[in-house]
This record gives C-alpha cells, sequence and structure tokens, in this order.
C-alpha cells in the first residue's frame, strides 16, 4: 500500500503542476480581454488589459500604420505609378468622348462642322494629350492638398475606438487564436514538467 501511494504521488505532483500551469496561462490569456467593465475587489480596480488600455492601443497602431505603413506619399505615390497613369488616361479618353458627343449632339451646326472622323478624332488627340500632361502636376497638387486635409492617424484611431470590445477579441483571438492555445499547452507542459522534478526530489 505503502507503495502503491508513493507511486500515485510520484504522478499527482506533475499531473497538478501540469493543471496548475495551464489554468494560470488560461486565466493570463482570458485577462487580456475580461472583465470589460472595471471591477472592484477590496478597493483594487480589476479590468482586463485590452479594455483598460483600448484608448492607447488604438492610438500607438494608428501612429504605427500613418508613420510606417500607409503615409500620404505612399498614396501619391501610387497614384502617380505608370499603371495608375495609364488608368487615369483611359478614363479621361473616356470622358472626352462623352462630353464631346453631348456638346456635338446638342449643337447641330457645330456637330456638322466638326462631327467629321478626322477632325474630332484630331481634337479629341490634342485634349488627350494637354491632359496627360497635366496628370502628375494635378495629381501632385491634390497629393498636398491630401496632405494638409487627410488625418490618417486620426481617422485609424477614431475607427479602432469606436469598435465594440466584442469585436477586438474576436479579431485578436481569430489572428493569433494558434498562439494563444499554444500559450496555454506552454504552461501545461512546464507545469507538468516542475511537478516532475518535485516528485524526483521529494521520493528519490
Amino acid at each position: 500500500m505503502d507503495s502503491q501511494f508513493s507511486t500515485l504521488q510520484i504522478l499527482a505532483l506533475p499531473i497538478i503542476g501540469a493543471l496548475i500551469g495551464w489554468i494560470t496561462n488560461y486565466l493570463a490569456i482570458t485577462m487580456l480581454f475580461r472583465p470589460k467593465k472595471p471591477l472592484r475587489i477590496f478597493g483594487l480596480k480589476l479590468q482586463g488589459l485590452i479594455p483598460m488600455r483600448k484608448t492607447d492601443l488604438a492610438k500607438a497602431i494608428a501612429e504605427t500604420i500613418e508613420d510606417t505603413l500607409l503615409t500620404v506619399d505612399d498614396i501619391k505615390g501610387s497614384l502617380l505609378s505608370p499603371q495608375s497613369l495609364d488608368s487615369l488616361t483611359a478614363l479621361l479618353r473616356g470622358k472626352i468622348d462623352t462630353v464631346l458627343d453631348n456638346i456635338l449632339a446638342k449643337n447641330s451646326m457645330l456637330g456638322m462642322f466638326l462631327g467629321q472622323g478626322d477632325l474630332r478624332n484630331t481634337i479629341v488627340k490634342i485634349l488627350e494629350e494637354e491632359l496627360t500632361k497635366l496628370l502628375p502636376t494635378l495629381i501632385d497638387k491634390a497629393g498636398e492638398q491630401l496632405t494638409s486635409s487627410l488625418q490618417i492617424k486620426q481617422i485609424i484611431e477614431d475607427k479602432i475606438t469606436n469598435f465594440d470590445l466584442d469585436t477586438i477579441e474576436t479579431l485578436i483571438r481569430r489572428i493569433a487564436n494558434k498562439e494563444l492555445k499554444a500559450i496555454e499547452v506552454l504552461g501545461g507542459v512546464l507545469g507538468f514538467i516542475v511537478g516532475a522534478i518535485e516528485a524526483v526530489w521529494l521520493f528519490f
């Protein structure tokens, strides 16, 4: 009986250690999100880390995005890329055709004079060339206006701040679910190892 009891004790220590380690890490992860509203326990304020620091988190994310991920210069550079300029040129060509057709349709005399294919095409080509030359300048000016008026940081910060806490928790868990589960399992593994060491220390 004594031998059996000692064996149970030896087995119990690692198992208990694993359980304690897993529960401890599970509670630590849970306390990132809960309680969502502040609780007073023995005069101490208790609240989940993310709910408590939501505003600071939103500010830090917004600053990071504005400073390194999505700057106004990046937006201007994207608009001035060859692909964007080609797309805008094609858009302008279509608009010019539409506007010119409307003008000629409303003025029969002008339509008879300018509606000839070669003359019309020449006018369209000239307008296209001039507007295409102006595009980079227009985009650059628009970028300057964008820099002074578009507050990327404030927009992102307001969006994140207005997220409800359930949405934030769902988003974080969706992105880092495997890592959070791994932390829980790691707590159990470390607890098991500590319990096994204690068992060896006490019974051998």
